[in-house]
């Protein structure tokens, strides 16, 4: 009798700059298939279950891991772009941009929205206990 393993493929690198996601074939270092995003600045990658999950200042977008094929893209809606803090915990994906907070499911259905009215604008620290992201600094000149 002959055993498959039930460790998930770990044979590609995702990797995601210039508004776009690629693989990397961790063997060669060659791009096995790559996703433009459609958004600028930068985003926020998981990888869980066979999909990859690209947060970006506008969107989300999932992805077949092996393939590169786009199962769904869905708008985050918020009211002020700006680069997203992501967090995935126990089936359900937190994106925080700008003083907003959105809950989707890992296939891209939204649950809620959290647009803390009246608290402000900034970036967004998420965090379960032993799961945690911390914001980015917008910086200055």
């Amino acid at each position: 009798m002959m055993r498959t393993s039930a460790a998930p493929d770990r044979t590609l690198l995702i990797v995601s700059f210039s508004s776009q996601i690629f693989a990397i074939d961790r063997s060669t270092g060659q791009v096995r298939w790559e996703v433009a995003l459609g958004a600028y600045g930068e985003s926020d990658i998981h990888v869980i279950d066979g999909v990859v999950i690209a947060v970006t200042n506008h969107h989300v977008v999932f992805v077949d891991y092996l393939t590169g094929h786009e199962h769904t893209r869905v708008n985050l809606d918020v009211k002020y772009e700006r680069r997203p803090t992501s967090l995935v915990d126990q089936g359900h994906l937190y994106v925080g941009a700008n003083g907003e907070l959105v809950c989707f499911t890992l296939r891209g259905e939204r649950v809620w929205h959290q647009p803390f009215t009246g608290k402000g604008m900034g970036s967004i620290a998420i965090a379960l206990p032993g799961n945690a992201r911390q914001a980015d600094d917008v910086g200055s000149k």
